[in-house]
């Protein structure tokens, strides 16, 4: 939970400052994901296994505060469990590192952050296994659309 947003962001930056042209294709493919999961989320909204009664527990609202300080209720969708775009985006980013870097621990990390994602998410009974394949689903569209439409850019940014 706490590392998905930074790990996104810190990828980001290091994508921005590194590799200008790719970092555009991998921002294009999350907001594009990001569409399509709100759209999902929309037209057809899906409960997390931890609304569903007492059969599956939240573990981390169990011993920790954590959610109710870093996603209120008032700023987030608790019907939004599929697709699993933490596990979705976390995909992107892992590919990104995949491809981006040679070095051995950015590699490493671009494996192990979509498999821990995995884990978390059903663990902590925010999403069931098919949300994490839509998820995973919806971020590859995202990242192929992108590629495909995304222009090299001309110069550097400023």
């Amino acid at each position: 939970m706490f590392g998905h947003l930074p790990v996104i962001g810190l990828v980001g930056i290091w994508l921005y400052r590194k590799k200008w042209d790719r970092y555009r294709v991998y921002r294009n493919a999350l907001m594009i994901s990001g569409a399509i999961g709100l759209g999902m989320y929309v037209l057809y909204p899906v409960a997390p296994p931890r609304l569903i009664g007492e059969k599956f527990v939240d573990t981390v609202t169990m011993y920790s505060n954590a959610y109710h300080v870093l996603q209120p209720s008032w700023l987030t969708n608790q019907l939004a469990a599929l697709p699993s775009l933490h596990y979705g985006w976390n995909l992107i980013v892992g590919i990104a590192l995949l491809r981006e870097t040679r070095h051995l621990l950015g590699r490493a990390l671009g494996v192990a952050s979509p498999m821990i994602m995995l884990a978390v998410i059903i663990v902590t009974a925010n999403h069931y296994f098919i949300d994490a394949i839509v998820g995973g689903g919806v971020a590859l569209v995202g990242l192929a659309v992108s590629a495909r439409i995304t222009t090299k850019p001309s110069t550097l940014p400023a």
